[in-house]
Order: structure tokens, then C-alpha cells, then sequence
């Protein structure tokens, strides 16, 4: 891209959540609010203590845009919700019960393998 005057950049995202859409799979964070609503069993890995760095799809967006605004030729940039949204896996489940007043259902019986990173 430098080489031909293209502007630039790589966004390293962290995990992106966003409401249902035709056409798009769901992640985990939809699934779960899916499952509190329905109140259908939910299996954490680990407990639910891994902790993720949620980032809404409109802060993506946003980044996006101010790229493209801005007069910066390339860049590589960590995205993520920052340290006051990161949250365990159990806790995500919680606040998502609380948010929407249905008490989740954890089997905790359920015993899951370590998330894997696919990198």
C-alpha cells in the first residue's frame, strides 16, 4: 500500500458483538442473550472465568469512520472496550440477566474443554 500511495490500516479487534441479523451468524455474546431470554441452558468453559474484551459493533464503526477522516496514511490499532469492559464469561452471562430481568440458567454440571485461540 505504501508503495502505491494507498491509504492504510489494520484493526486488530478484540470480541465484536452487535444484535441478530439475517445473514450473519450469531457469537457468543448474542447466544447468550438468546439463551437468558429463553431460558435455555448455558455451558461456561472454565467455570466462565476466561475474560474477554467486548467492543460494540458501533465503536468499530466509529473507528472506522475516524480513520477514514483523519489524514493518517497507514496504521495498525488494537480495538477493544478497554479495561472497564472486559468481563468473564460468567459475568457477561449475569450482566445480560440482569439487563434483561430473566435469571440465566448455568448448568454447571457441564464441564467444557479450554477456549482455544485460533491465531
Amino acid at each position: 500500500a505504501a508503495q502505491r500511495n494507498f491509504r492504510s490500516c489494520i484493526f486488530r479487534l478484540s470480541t465484536i458483538y452487535a444484535r441478530p441479523t439475517e445473514g450473519n451468524e450469531n457469537g457468543f455474546v448474542t447466544h447468550y442473550v438468546e439463551s437468558v431470554k429463553r431460558g435455555w441452558s448455558i455451558r461456561l468453559p472454565l467455570e466462565g472465568k476466561p475474560v474477554r474484551d467486548i467492543l460494540h459493533v458501533d465503536d468499530f464503526s466509529r473507528a472506522c469512520k475516524a480513520f477514514v477522516d483523519s489524514s493518517v496514511t497507514q496504521g495498525l490499532y488494537n480495538l477493544g472496550g478497554g479495561r472497564e469492559n472486559a468481563l468473564s464469561l460468567r459475568d457477561i452471562v449475569d450482566r445480560v440477566g440482569e439487563l434483561i430481568q430473566c435469571n440465566p440458567v448455568i448448568d454447571e454440571d457441564a464441564k467444557l474443554p479450554a477456549p482455544v485461540p485460533l491465531n
